[in-house]
């Protein structure tokens, strides 16, 4: 049995450690994913979910309620971040006092002023550190957390002793005040970075359809889907949603399967055809024999694919983390350390013990680090806005500049999704006639003859009929009139002129349709899914960066083979199903190191989560949109350059941002240790640290690209 479970105070990788250890004694497999918050649980015993809740609890990490509302918690936390920016202003303003200003009011530098709106920040606003630090420590797993609470508690209890018994008016309430605002900044800044995507299982869920017309003893009753079982036959009006795969047994339709294939052009099924759950039936009425219901659906197979390898995500912040884990073990003996040689070995004054302490706390407390990634992935992410690409995550900016092979879908990707007429074969006068009849069509193809010579006025014909999967038939004035394929002017028994012609176009995967009158073929229209301006030069881009490119694509091997030659692809694959799609680029994953894949349908989600970096083009559909990494907010492929080359900036930017913030560290711990940097000089050149940072990552604003 599986359980996903959303743990909101899920922070980093230290945290998806600590719970994987954990359930691992217990024998449950817990697999943590970090980005979206989530924990899937793999058990054997049902009374497992009851252990898992309550572990959880016990570990710190409790499960949401079911009313969780994350759109709720951001809003609850920007103001949060608002009222504590408010709070700590008045303990700011005293610092001019301490570099000699005469400007603070007398009544801001009394200390039980200060210690009411430090006390707030330290108890009300850092009670999540102190809490998570709790947690942190029980598990044996330090973190920040530890370093954040010890040093601004020490800075805050020294300045509470100074005020109570001593006269001492150099107090270090705005240290303890200002370092759980900065800290809160970056916090609130990692959530706005990780810019959590809307749930995409349940846009996918949301195809799903709950009620079917179930056809039992002849006649026919609405039931809920739950209420199928295999060999039942259901039934689908025109207009209404497939429920379940199954074989059609009775009437033939068109059928809408872009959902799953991505494919704009409706497919025309008749018995004997299979016909898959989440399609829409869009012309007559069926009656599908049921073949596979709930977890054996293709849709619910997609929804699977998605789930599972969205458990696999990389997150930048690892390595820091790692680091960061030792780093503060070694900060608090290097603190203890400290207090014990000033107090027993050096027999200084407790009060110097504890500002020595202090200092070494304060100076090292890791706010710049916390703020070396995601500030820098703010201000990108921001730029990137700018320059029409969405990222949805800071681990993309460290993945997308590692790209050393990129898949691409076609329909609606590499070409424009929509079909136009790229030739047509005889008599002009004769297309007056072809849109006649094609004007009473829905299917794209009509639309798209209609739209081509739009100067040449269709004859108004009245009598027609349509022959579903084969193409349409009329009268007007004296002349018998047919429009379709080559097969249907095939089974008219009449001769087709155009066939060298047609083995050509088709041999190219483009559509060809003919017009007869009066039993003579009299012209020949070519459709083709129109490549994208930019398509050859963006491969041809690629190619110079060292990237491989393929193609995957669920179109045959005609069309697939010169797509690729047309645009410069060697590598491609046809004739391929949604979850053979994320197969394939689990394969590439084996032969290269970071794989990206480009796709704008439903059928591409499994394919886009596999994807260690995965692109939505412009208009792509709802649910790609929310699986992608980044999404382009243009219809030009060549953002795809631009957001790689975006990364590379933002990851020599992050790497700078960390760098400094240990070199800050590396100077000033020494400086603390032989008190030579006092608790308020390392809290001032912790804050000028945690701004230089900022301002490092501002710097980004100043990039352009060009294509070349």
């Amino acid at each position: 049995m599986k359980t996903t479970l959303i743990i909101p105070n899920i922070g980093c990788p230290n945290c998806a450690m600590a719970i994987t250890e954990h359930f691992k004694t217990l024998n449950i497999e817990a697999k943590v994913n970090v980005n979206q918050k989530k924990v899937t649980f793999t058990y054997s015993d049902k009374d497992s979910f009851t252990i898992i809740l309550k572990e959880l609890k016990a570990i710190g990490f409790p499960a949401a309620p079911i009313d969780y509302d994350e759109k709720r918690r951001r809003k609850y936390e920007k103001v949060r971040l608002i009222v504590a920016t408010i709070l700590v202003l008045p303990l700011a303003y005293t610092m001019f006092d301490n570099f000699g200003l005469n400007i603070v009011p007398d009544i801001m530098l009394n200390g039980y002023f200060q210690m009411g709106f430090a006390a707030i920040l330290q108890f009300i606003f850092g009670f999540r550190f102190y809490k998570n630090a709790f947690y942190q420590i029980k598990n044996k797993n330090l973190g920040m957390d530890v370093l954040i609470v010890l040093g601004t508690s020490v800075a805050f209890f020294y300045s509470l002793y100074l005020t109570i018994f001593t006269d001492k008016t150099q107090l270090f309430f705005e240290t303890s005040g200002m370092l759980i605002w900065m800290v809160t900044i970056g916090d609130y800044l990692e959530h706005l970075s990780q810019a959590k995507t809307t749930d995409t299982l349940k846009s996918l869920m949301a195809l799903a359809v709950d009620e079917v017309r179930l056809i039992k003893n002849g006649e026919e009753q609405i039931v809920s889907l739950n209420d199928v079982n295999v060999g039942d036959v259901i039934k689908v009006l025109a207009g209404e949603k497939i429920a379940l795969d199954g074989e059609i047994i009775d009437g033939a339709s068109y059928i809408d399967d872009s959902v799953i294939t991505g494919e704009s052009i409706p497919k025309y099924l008749s018995v004997g055809d299979t016909a898959v759950g989440s399609t829409t039936n869009l012309s007559n009425t069926i009656l599908i024999k049921v073949s596979a219901i709930g977890s054996d659906t293709v849709l619910a197979k997609i929804i699977k694919t998605v789930e599972e390898t969205s458990l696999i995500k990389p997150k930048f912040q690892k390595a820091v983390d790692v680091i960061a884990k030792y780093f503060v073990f070694i900060i608090l003996m290097i603190a203890l350390v400290s207090f014990l040689v000033y107090q027993f070995i050096l027999g200084k004054e407790l009060s110097i013990s504890l500002e020595v302490t202090t200092a070494v706390l304060v100076v090292s407390c890791p706010c710049a680090l916390g703020l070396a990634t995601p500030t820098s992935i703010a201000v990108a992410s921001g730029l990137a806005f700018k320059n029409k690409i969405l990222y949805k995550g800071g681990e993309f900016f460290e993945l997308a500049n590692k790209i050393d092979a990129i898949a691409f879908d076609k329909t609606g990707t590499l070409t424009k999704g929509d079909l136009i007429v790229s030739d047509y074969l005889g008599d002009i006068r004769y297309l007056s006639y072809t849109k006649g009849l094609e004007i009473h069509s829905t299917h794209p193809i009509g639309k798209s003859i209609n739209n081509y010579r739009k100067d040449i006025i269709p004859f108004a014909i009245e009598e027609y009929e349509i022959i579903d999967g084969k193409g349409i038939k009329g009268t007007y004035l004296q002349d018998q009139i047919i429009v379709g394929s080559a097969t249907f002017i095939a089974e008219a028994n009449i001769s087709n002129p155009f066939l060298n012609e047609f083995e050509k176009f088709t041999g190219e995967g483009k559509v060809v349709i003919f017009t007869a009158i009066n039993k003579k073929v009299v012209n020949m229209i070519i459709l083709e899914d129109e490549i994208k301006a930019e398509s050859q030069t963006l491969i041809t881009a690629l190619k110079k960066m060292n990237i491989n490119v393929y193609l995957i694509t669920g179109d045959n091997e005609n069309t697939a083979k010169y797509l690729a030659n047309k645009v410069g692809i060697e590598n491609y694959y046809s004739g391929v199903l949604p979850n053979e799609k994320a197969h394939i680029i689990k394969k590439l994953q084996e032969k290269h190191s970071v794989v990206a894949f480009v796709g704008d349908g439903i059928n591409d989600a499994p394919a886009l989560k596999q994807a260690d970096v995965s692109f939505s083009v412009s208009n792509a559909s709802d649910i790609a949109t929310d699986t992608a990494d980044v999404t382009l907010l243009d219809n030009d492929l060549k953002l795809v350059l631009i957001a790689i080359d975006l990364s590379k900036k933002t990851t020599a930017n992050i790497k700078q941002n960390i760098i400094w913030a240990f070199l800050y560290n590396l100077v000033m711990i020494p400086l603390a240790i032989f008190n030579i940097a006092t608790p308020l000089v390392g809290g001032f050149l912790h804050v000028i640290s945690s701004l230089l940072v900022v301002f490092n990552a501002l710097r980004l604003n100043l990039y352009k690209h060009k294509i070349k």
